[in-house]
């Protein structure tokens, strides 16, 4: 009976340390399993990280010479105008360019005369909602299009537009003040005189006549003065 209890106690002792080492195997393994897909995503991840930067830097690269290109361009076609008489189809552009740098003038008198900004303020949102959008809205339908989505040209109007129609939004709000509305009406003018002395000449040429009659056409009707409209003229010199 001693023998046999000796056995028995001896097959006990022996199974449990072969459970614990393979339970302990696994543990392992695991482990190194989870630790080698860590590593796995880590170098994913890496590697994601470093072609989002290189593509961000082409970017940054790519927009520079964009930017570089249309100055470049802009200071040639400054030193070296090309008159060019103004087809029809374009003509009411730039005469609805002539009430858009009447409101420079008009913003202009105002902060000279020391006028409230936010009656200046309450103007500008005026033209811009009567005029000014639809004639943003109508350059950019039929005569941005002329040129290709990376010209330039394009991108630099584009971009002027997005800034101008910001700052009226900034405008509509009525809290501005005279350094805000002095750079409005110095970002507006530098556009108009860019679309009027570049831009539009360039425009007009890479247009067929086909088009150019077309535009003709749907952009017939001549601005008008809104300020029969307004009674506010704080731009006038009361005596």
């Amino acid at each position: 009976q001693y023998n046999q209890n000796l056995r028995a106690n001896a097959g006990v002792s022996l199974s449990i340390p072969i459970l614990n080492g393979r339970s302990a195997y696994s543990s392992i393994e695991r482990a190194k399993i989870s630790i080698l897909s860590q590593e796995i995503s880590y170098q994913q991840d890496q590697l994601k990280l470093k072609q989002d930067i290189y593509t961000a830097h082409q970017q940054v690269i790519a927009a520079r010479q964009k930017y570089a290109a249309a100055q470049k361009a802009e200071e040639a076609a400054k030193k070296n105008p090309k008159p060019l008489k103004r087809n029809p189809a374009i003509v009411n552009f730039s005469r609805e360019h002539h009430y858009g740098l009447l409101l420079c003038w008009k913003i202009r008198q105002g902060l000279k005369n020391g006028v409230e900004p936010q009656r200046m303020a309450a103007y500008a949102d005026f033209f811009f909602e009567n005029d000014l959008k639809q004639h943003f809205m109508q350059e950019e339908k039929h005569l941005f299009t002329a040129l290709l989505p990376d010209h330039p040209f394009r991108i630099k109007a584009e971009s002027d537009h997005r800034i101008i129609r910001e700052k009226m939004q900034i405008a509509a709000k009525g809290k501005v003040d005279a350094v805000f509305l002095s750079d409005l009406a110095d970002t507006l003018e530098g556009h108009i005189r860019f679309e009027e002395r570049i831009m539009f000449n360039f425009i007009q040429q890479q247009l067929s006549d086909v088009q150019l009659a077309k535009i003709a056409e749907i952009h017939k009707e001549k601005p008008t003065d809104l300020d029969t409209g307004w009674q506010d003229h704080f731009w006038e010199i009361k005596k």
